[in-house]
C-alpha cells in the first residue's frame, strides 16, 4: 500500500507470497511489474520508471515512468508506446530458496 501511494498508483498491488505469479509470467528481478488485462494478457513489462538505470545506479527523479504510461495508454485502448523494458534489482532466485527449504 505503502509503494502505491509513493508512485501514485491507483491500483491494488498484489504481493506473491508462493512466487506463483513470479513463475507465471516469468519474472527474473525485483522491482518488476507486469500490467495484465483481465484475459490474462501482458500489456507492459519491466521497469516503473527510469529512475534506477543500473545496480546501484538512480537519477534524482525519474524522466520516463512507464508502467504509468502503460496505464494510461490501456485506459483509452490504445497500445502502450513502450510495451516492455528491461527491469533493474536483485535477481529473484526462487529456485535456490526451495532447495534450501525456504519456500513459502
Amino acid at each position: 500500500e505503502k509503494f502505491a501511494q509513493q508512485y501514485g498508483l491507483e491500483i491494488q498491488p498484489i504481493h506473491d507470497k508462493k512466487n506463483k505469479l513470479v513463475e507465471q509470467f516469468g519474472a527474473q528481478v525485483t522491482p518488476e511489474v507486469f500490467l495484465v488485462d483481465s484475459l490474462g494478457k501482458v500489456i507492459y513489462s519491466g521497469k516503473i520508471d527510469d529512475k534506477y538505470f543500473a545496480l546501484g545506479r538512480h537519477r534524482y527523479k525519474a524522466k520516463e515512468y512507464y508502467l504509468k504510461d502503460a496505464i494510461k495508454s490501456y485506459q483509452v485502448g490504445q497500445k502502450a508506446s513502450v510495451g516492455r523494458t528491461k527491469p533493474v534489482g536483485c535477481l529473484i532466485q526462487r529456485k535456490q530458496w526451495e532447495h534450501h527449504g525456504f519456500s513459502s
